[in-house]
């Protein structure tokens, strides 16, 4: 079992921002992650949470998740990109907030099929940000990318 600090540690190494936003690693499995980010550090002009780091706590989540995946997976040969992201704004988040990331197993399996095979794969991911888990706040979808190389080209990556 991966030790939830080394892997809040190594996230807040790799996107530096993070730090600075305050997130905190609380949950972390093979279906999901939770992270919580304090108000005080991510608000706006008008006592919200600011729209970039919304966004910006989607993508730290599922980089988390799929991270954890990787190294339970034996997989950290590949580089991991965001190609796409789309975020709903549903309701102002006016205070400390929880984001939970998750991935389909199903879709992961195939994941893992194609990186064994040397094969590029590229993973959609679906993201939850919430106050309380019944009353979502805002909505994530993104879609990830795994790259033998930093510099590869993402044209034909199924």
């Amino acid at each position: 079992m991966i030790d939830k600090t080394y892997l809040e540690d190594k996230i807040l190494k790799n996107i530096p921002i993070l730090k600075s936003m305050g997130a905190s690693v609380l949950d972390v499995s093979s279906h999901h992650a939770v992270l919580k980010f304090p108000l005080h550090e991510n608000h706006n002009h008008k006592g919200t949470v600011f729209g970039g780091s919304l966004y910006s706590s989607c993508a730290a989540a599922c980089y988390t998740l799929i991270y954890f995946l990787q190294i339970e997976s034996n997989l950290l040969d590949r580089d991991l990109v965001i190609t796409k992201g789309n975020i709903q704004y549903i309701r102002p988040v006016g205070s400390d907030f929880f984001v939970e990331a998750k991935v389909d197993l199903k879709s992961w399996n195939e994941v893992v099929d194609s990186l064994k095979k040397k094969k590029p794969r590229r993973l959609n991911m679906h993201v939850d940000i919430y106050v309380n888990p019944e009353n979502i706040l805002c909505q994530f979808e993104g879609e990830f990318a795994f790259l033998p190389g930093a510099k590869t080209d993402l044209k034909g990556i199924s």
